[in-house]
C-alpha cells in the first residue's frame, strides 16, 4: 500500500493540547506534564450521583443544578429550559 504524505488540511492541528488549567506539575520527562485537578472521592461522588438520579426522577432541574454548582468548579447554570426552548422545538 502506497502512503502519500500530503501535509495538513485546513483546520487540522499540528499539536494537541490536553491540559486546560494552569495547575500542572513537572514529571521526569521535560515534555510531559501532570495535571493537578480536583477530584471527588468515590464515596462522595456516589452520594452526588444518587442525588442527581433522584432529582431527575422527580423532574427537579433546580436540584440538579445545585448539585452541579457544588461539584463542578466554575459551573454557571444557563437559562431554564422548557418545552418552547428545547432543541428541536418548533417555537
Amino acid at each position: 500500500i502506497a502512503i502519500e504524505v500530503i501535509g495538513l488540511r485546513p483546520g487540522e492541528k499540528l499539536y494537541e493540547e490536553l491540559l486546560i488549567g494552569d495547575n500542572v506539575s513537572k514529571t521526569s520527562h521535560k515534555q510531559i506534564l501532570r495535571a493537578e485537578e480536583a477530584f471527588l472521592p468515590q464515596e462522595e461522588l456516589l452520594v452526588y450521583l444518587n442525588s442527581i438520579s433522584e432529582s431527575v426522577k422527580d423532574n427537579d432541574l433546580e436540584s440538579v443544578k445545585e448539585v452541579f454548582k457544588k461539584i463542578i468548579t466554575g459551573y454557571v447554570p444557563q437559562q431554564r429550559l422548557d418545552a418552547s426552548t428545547k432543541p428541536g422545538s418548533k417555537n
